[in-house]
């Protein structure tokens, strides 16, 4: 008996200063899809999370670097493929990590010479050249053969999924068997029309030696379906939402295995955050080093999955280069008390220090247990924010906090609060202490004034209960003690919101510089 499994990202769960959930819901009609992430860190094992960075002013030298950090003592096999198509080079993955190869690039009609130099540094005997001749020509072929004077195998075809057919097969030719996830033998099968779905599996199948199919999204390859057929997997992971591979293209999969099982979710970070708690609960990459690479574009990140296997961690996506990502920031500080390692694929044009720094952050999130302090606060501000970078989702939608205590560990208590918002234009915010507000008119409290709206954000419910739209709205912990604010918005906006001791003014007091004098807590929500 067949059957369709579909796996949600865990949400993580805990005991927080801020405890931020971040509600996304999507309203189509009378349908609303609900994905919850309670952002809550629990105790800390890890003290600090060490940096990293493999990144080069190009995609061949970033494919370099990614292959030094995962070879340091040279590779007897390097696989060489084309740095333009995504497509060759992450089929070629699992082939990589079954040969135990780093992946370097190259241009199809011209061969990078950092390219050739990187293959004799590392000490290789043999080049495996994945994608047929449109991909990398024969003279290229003939080039690194001849400048690094290794012999050069060529494995695939011009066609990306007759391709990752071929690489597939011989996948399985040099593991043997095929290799078994969750007790079954498995092959995955990923978009080949689209990168991000195959960059996530791409670590896990290096790690396995899985081979990896593509396949149209609106019906399965033909190339793929013969595959699987010689194959004779008893599972098929499907990369990716319904989006990504239709439910028509899992369901002619369903006719010819035992279980498809689905890892999709409601984007590309969602669903590399998914393959990432699959994959570390099925025991086959560990929380401990976490790689992070730029989702919307493959240069830079298309060899990180031998990286992924070689440091034995998943690789998560950021949103763009400059946004993490509210699944990639759930994942962090769900997993913030086992990540020792942080290792970021590409330069600041791929992810920005700003973006690796918050994802640091984040999964630095918890403390460490039964130490002292662990309720001091770490900046100056009586209420903190987790995560300290804007959540961010489609509109429309809805942001979730709960403020949940005070810096110094004590309760709320029943005093009120005054609930702030102002637009993010006029607010410098970081969750740390060195945020701004503008203060145009000189008179020492943040421009704006209380507010419960700016423009179509709004503050909509507190403890339960709607709000209606007022100057100045004030709020007292519930039965468990703490604050729940609902933000929503039904367009694009970008609101931070402002938790200030009550007094009934709802002003932000500020100094000359627009940094705020008095105990409040901050949280930034953003809808594109």
């Amino acid at each position: 008996m067949r059957s369709v499994h579909t796996h949600p990202l865990p949400r993580p769960d805990g005991a927080g200063r801020w405890r931020a959930r971040a509600i996304l819901v999507a309203l189509i009609a009378t349908l609303a899809l609900i994905a919850t992430m309670v952002l809550a860190p629990p105790a800390r094992a890890v003290e600090d999370v060490q940096p990293a960075r493999a990144a080069g002013e190009t995609r061949i030298d970033t494919a370099i670097a990614v292959a030094e950090r995962a070879y340091p003592d040279g590779s007897a096999t390097v696989v060489v493929a084309p740095a333009d198509d995504h497509t060759h080079t992450l089929a070629a993955t699992p082939l990589a990590g079954a040969l135990d190869a780093p992946i370097l690039l190259t241009w199809p009609d011209v061969l990078p010479e950092a390219t050739v130099e990187a293959v004799i540094d590392l000490g290789a005997e043999r080049i495996v050249l994945a994608g047929g001749t449109d991909a990398v020509s024969d003279e290229v072929q003939g080039q690194l053969a001849q400048s690094t004077r290794v012999p050069v195998d060529r494995i695939g075809a011009d066609d990306p999924y007759r391709s990752a057919a071929d690489l597939a097969e011989q996948t399985l030719s040099t593991v043997g068997d095929l290799p078994t996830l969750n007790g079954m033998t498995t092959v995955a099968l990923a978009s080949g029309e689209v990168f991000p779905d195959a960059l996530s599996i791409a670590g896990p199948a290096a790690e396995l030696g899985m081979p990896l199919l593509l396949t149209l999204s609106d019906g399965l390859a033909p190339d793929a379906a013969t595959t699987i057929e010689q194959m004779a997997p008893q599972q098929v992971l499907v990369i990716g939402g319904e989006d990504a591979v239709s439910a028509e293209v899992a369901a002619e999969v369903d006719n010819r295995v035992d279980t498809v099982t689905r890892l999709g979710g409601i984007n590309r970070t969602d669903t590399a955050a998914i393959v990432a708690d699959h994959v570390i609960d099925a025991g086959v990459l560990q929380a401990r080093t976490a790689l992070l690479a730029r989702g919307d574009a493959f240069p830079d990140a298309v060899t990180a999955g031998v990286l992924s296997a070689a440091l034995n961690g998943p690789t998560l996506l950021t949103a763009t280069p400059d946004l993490l990502g509210e699944q990639a920031g759930a994942w962090f500080i769900g997993h913030c008390d086992t990540i020792e390692v942080l290792q970021v694929i590409g330069g600041e044009a791929a992810v920005t220090s700003t973006v690796a720094n918050g994802a640091e952050s984040l999964a630095e999130s918890c403390d460490a247990p039964g130490e002292p302090g662990d309720d001091e606060p770490t900046t100056a501000q009586t209420y903190a924010v987790d995560p300290q970078q804007a959540l961010s989702t489609e509109a429309p939608g809805t942001h979730d906090f709960t403020i949940a205590r005070r810096y110094d560990g004590d309760e709320l208590g029943d005093q009120p609060l005054d609930l702030v918002l102002f637009p993010c234009a006029s607010a410098d915010v970081t969750g740390g202490d060195a945020d701004t507000f503008a203060d145009a008119d000189g008179d020492g409290d943040a421009d704006g004034f209380a507010s419960t709206d700016t423009g179509s954000a709004r503050i909509a419910v507190v403890n339960g209960e709607d709000v209606e739209d007022q100057a100045i709205l004030q709020a007292t912990p519930d039965e468990d003690g703490d604050i729940d604010v609902r933000l929503a918005s039904d367009a694009a906006d970008c609101t931070v919101m402002v938790v200030v001791d009550g007094n009934g003014n709802g002003a932000l007091d500020l100094d000359a510089d627009g940094t705020p004098v008095e105990d409040y807590g901050v949280g930034q929500a953003e809808w594109t």
